[in-house]
């Protein structure tokens, strides 16, 4: 499925809604077809068919767009996605932060045995 833009999918959607309501329409005259007290038969079938074709397409359009956002909603990059270089970020601040503190520390550790001078550790570690 090829990329698209936020608007160009939001009038995807709106064509989709367009469809589903032509859909509905071929129904009700189906039914009003058959409420008749002599109905069409060919009326009926070709409401039906069109019915069907209309619900196919759809179905089609429905499938891309959920396949979309199970995309974009997974930990997999996507176009407009600031997701994972921010969380890569957060983690390698954290981790930097993490390797800070513990060489603190071992500066600390080192300077008390060789020189007999105690230097507080950092808190939290």
């Amino acid at each position: 499925m090829a990329s698209k833009s936020n608007p160009q999918r939001l009038e995807k959607l709106q064509n989709i809604e367009k469809d589903i309501s032509l859909m509905l329409s071929l129904a009700a005259d189906a039914v009003e077809e058959l409420s008749k007290d002599s109905p069409s038969g060919e009326v009926v079938e070709y409401k039906t068919k069109d019915f069907l074709k209309t619900l196919e397409g759809i179905e089609k359009e429905l499938s891309e767009e959920i396949q979309y956002l199970a995309k974009v909603s997974t930990t997999q990059a996507h176009e407009g996605s600031a997701y994972g270089p921010e969380k890569d970020y957060e983690l390698s601040c954290l981790q930097t932060a993490l390797a800070k503190e513990r060489l603190k520390r071992f500066l600390a550790e080192s300077l008390q045995a060789t020189n007999g001078i105690n230097i507080p550790a950092p808190n939290g570690v």
